[in-house]
């Protein structure tokens, strides 16, 4: 939602946001989660009526008149939208820059968002023989996936291991125009351990399904266990894996991506979206990616 409220924001994040509920199911414990993710996110100012309580309404008639109308939005709290949880008894709104509800282009672009956001990590056996791993919401015929419903046990963990060729041109295809493509540092016994350790962890659940969660068994909390599991030194809990957003910034600061690049200016040349489109038939797709110069 964020993500997709910066990109209607110029690029900027979006500097004054509300954030309340009408006083249902889970508002406290949302309240406090959305607030944490907003302000991981650089979010400046964070407006929280008293006890959380605001009908939508008045939310819409702050971010309209509230010092002049320089909120840029309200995330509200309400069960007459998109409910969800025990009783239906929950639900998330989100009002843009004038009061009104996001319309029906943002809702889409924040769908598409949340359905090509997977983090996956690329293992190299040679120049064109690359497997691409990352875990996911298993989604059954006729089921959508919403960031509420992934809290409830309503899908099952996955793990998808495919040709590099086919994961990136299938994220493009889905409308995934921000791809990011980072080089890291790392010993190859450390690569070889991380992949061996995933890859027997993807056949567990074929015997031990488990249920994927938004918050604690995603497609980032989960690379992290198994980096943090096979990698010698200290690795702790920190903004990457919390607000996935930050994770190539958290990569950068701790010294493990492959360049000698300002964050900003890496992130600027490891975009790979349009690679991946361009070279998507080419023979020598995985080199062809990867040649940063070339552009």
């Amino acid at each position: 939602l964020l993500d997709t409220a910066t990109e209607n924001n110029d690029g900027k994040v979006p500097k004054t946001l509300i954030v309340a509920g009408d006083g249902r199911y889970f508002n406290n414990e949302a309240i406090q989660k959305i607030c944490r993710v907003l302000a991981g996110n650089g979010v400046e100012n964070i407006w929280v009526p008293s006890s959380g309580i605001m009908s939508t309404p008045a939310v819409s008639a702050a971010i309209r008149t509230r010092e002049g109308g320089s909120a840029d939005g309200g995330i509200i709290l309400t069960a007459s939208h998109n409910p969800g949880g025990p009783g239906e008894d929950f639900g998330i709104k989100y009002n843009e820059f004038y009061g009104q509800p996001a319309g029906e282009e943002f809702t889409d672009a924040v769908s598409t968002m949340t359905s090509s956001v997977p983090r996956m990590l690329s293992f190299g056996f040679g120049p064109e023989q690359r497997v691409v791993i990352s875990v996911e919401a298993r989604k059954e015929q006729g089921e959508s996936y919403s960031l509420v419903s992934g809290l409830y046990k309503q899908f099952e963990l996955l793990y998808q291991i495919s040709s590099e060729r086919d994961a990136l041109t299938l994220r493009v295809a889905r409308g995934q125009s921000k791809l990011y493509m980072y080089p890291v540092k790392a010993t190859p016994e450390f690569i070889k351990n991380l992949f061996l350790d995933m890859v027997s962890k993807a056949g567990s659940l074929v015997d031990k399904p488990a249920f994927y969660h938004s918050l604690r068994a995603n497609c980032t909390t989960e690379l992290f266990k198994h980096i943090k599991e096979n990698f010698e030194g200290d690795i702790s809990y920190g903004k990457g894996v919390l607000f996935p957003s930050k994770s190539g910034q958290v990569l950068h600061e701790m010294g493990w991506m492959d360049t000698e690049l300002e964050y900003e200016d890496a992130r600027k040349k490891f975009m790979s979206a349009e690679r991946v489109k361009k070279y998507s038939g080419d023979p020598h797709f995985s080199k062809k990616i990867r040649e940063w110069s070339s552009d």
